[in-house]
């Protein structure tokens, strides 16, 4: 059982291993980075900032290191960055298949369609843990080495409860990556990961305004690291809603990918 998602995975360990090392030597240096700003210009910053921007990169505060990495790391990283490539990479599996013509030998083979889609999607976990887990622990072991050492607890949930938003974004992809009107991979993972990027603008600029309704449909509200890295507030009924979320998107993926033609 699982040989599709083992094989799926296997193929993503190298470009997991070069996005592992892109994100650790960013985390790296924009800790070092925070330890040569003054605090107190920091500070300033922040008061001084538009709101929109503060929105944006959802900052709190970045005098502390928690405040500097929820707002430099995890949300420009985690919440833009990541989100964007799972997005991005889920929207592949099943239209790059079809569309070199590697689903016609799939379907042959003695499982449904719906296991199929399932397995692909399941090696999406793959690359997923394997980023979250590294950052996590150079974050921690840098932040101790510059003297801001952070919550052990705060940093560990501020990932897990990653898993759920990235999952979700993961999600939409592969239900792009099903349906017919995209022949080409390329298009299904560029709407993909322009969706990712609206979802988010929307959980940025509705805020406040008559379309506040809107920032319901973003995923980014349902995941906030600057309330659990300074205030250690871990919203499990947020990290809920992802999953239902992600759950429902597959199901629904798996309809449609049951129903398609493959020409």
């Amino acid at each position: 059982m699982f040989e599709t998602a083992r094989y799926e995975a296997s193929r993503r360990l190298r470009g997991t291993a070069g996005l592992t090392v892109i994100v650790s030597v960013y985390a790296v240096f924009l800790a070092f980075f925070f330890q040569s700003l003054p605090k107190e210009q920091l500070r300033t910053s922040v008061e001084i900032m538009p709101p929109s921007v503060l929105e944006a990169f959802g900052i709190v505060e970045l005098s502390t290191i928690e405040g500097w990495l929820a707002s430099e790391v995890y949300t420009f990283v985690v919440i833009w960055a990541l989100g964007i490539y799972f997005a991005y990479t889920a929207a592949g599996l099943i239209a790059d298949d079809i569309e070199h013509d590697r689903m016609d030998l799939l379907i042959l083979l003695p499982f449904s369609r719906s296991r199929l889609l399932v397995e692909k999607f399941a090696s999406i976990l793959v690359p997923i843990f394997i980023v979250n887990g590294v950052l996590l622990v150079v974050v921690y072991v840098t932040a101790l080495g510059i003297g801001e050492p952070v919550d052990p607890i705060r940093l560990v949930m501020v990932h897990i409860l990653a898993i759920p938003y990235l999952l979700t974004c993961a999600g939409i992809g592969i239900y792009l990556s099903t349906l017919t009107v995209f022949n080409r991979a390329t298009v299904a993972q560029g709407i993909a990961a322009g969706i990712i990027a609206l979802l988010n603008l929307i959980g940025i600029f509705a805020s406040g305004t008559v379309l506040s309704w809107m920032m319901n449909i973003s995923p980014r509200e349902y995941y906030d690291p600057s309330a659990i890295l300074i205030e250690g507030n871990y919203n499990l009924v947020s990290a809920g809603i992802l999953l239902i979320a992600t759950v429902v998107l597959v199901l629904v993926s798996q309809r449609r990918f049951e129903r398609r033609d493959i020409e």
